[in-house]
Formats: C-alpha cells, structure tokens, sequence
C-alpha cells in the first residue's frame, strides 16, 4: 500500500451471488489469478527492480462491503482502490469464507515490461 504512487493499471470485479454460485465463481477466480503466465522464450526486464508485477486478491464471503455500489466499483481510481483495500484488511475473519493472495512474477528478477504486463492481464484499466 506504501507503494501508491506507483500504481500503474488495476481491475476490479464485484459480484453479489447465491452461497453455491459463490463458491463456484470463487474457486474460478483462483484458478484464473494462478494461471497467469509469462509465455516463455521472451525475453525480460533486464534489471532488477524496473518493471511490473501483479497482486490478485480474491475474496469469498457473506455479509462483505455490503455497502458498495457494483457498478462504481468496476471503475475505481487509485484513491477509491486504496481505501477500498484499507477496508478489505479490516473485514472480519468470521465473515470470511476464502482469501487468496497471488503475487506474478514471484522473483524480483522476472518483473514485466508494460507490455508484458498488458498481454497477461489484458482488461486492466490505467489509473
């Protein structure tokens, strides 16, 4: 969150659900957000500490953010983002069915070029 000013593209999805369409839609998401890739053979940032990377955060729950209009949430700035993930880390673990956290690249030495970025993670929307 420290890093605000260098936020670069986010995307964001809210859906309000039945408990077992919930579930399934959940476990997708996940799937999707470790299933992202960079295609091997090109080549990539060649220093370290230059580049971008992407943090997928999926969250499954009842009774979460109760009080957010789905139709601006698809459309978030920067400050409306950061105030939103100020309010996610607050929700109440009893709330909660399942958060997942995924970090791409893993390695410091793998960061992508916008370009990259844009190809794994094409519906992103600039900030």
């Amino acid at each position: 969150m420290s890093l605000k000013p260098y936020w670069e593209y986010s995307r964001t999805e809210y859906k309000v659900l039945p408990f077992k369409q919930a579930r399934k839609v959940f476990r997708n998401w996940v799937a999707i957000s470790k299933g992202k890739e960079f295609v091997p053979g090109k080549p990539r940032q060649e220093l370290v500490g230059k580049g971008l990377f992407n943090i997928s955060i999926v969250v499954y729950g009842f009774d979460l953010l109760t009080e957010i209009d789905a139709e601006h949430f698809q459309h978030l700035s920067a400050d409306e983002l950061y105030e939103f993930l100020a309010v996610l880390g607050q929700i109440d673990v009893v709330s909660t069915y399942g958060c997942v956290v995924n970090w791409m690249p893993n390695s410091p030495n793998q960061l992508l070029s916008r370009d990259e970025a844009l190809v794994i993670f094409p519906h992103m929307n600039k900030l």
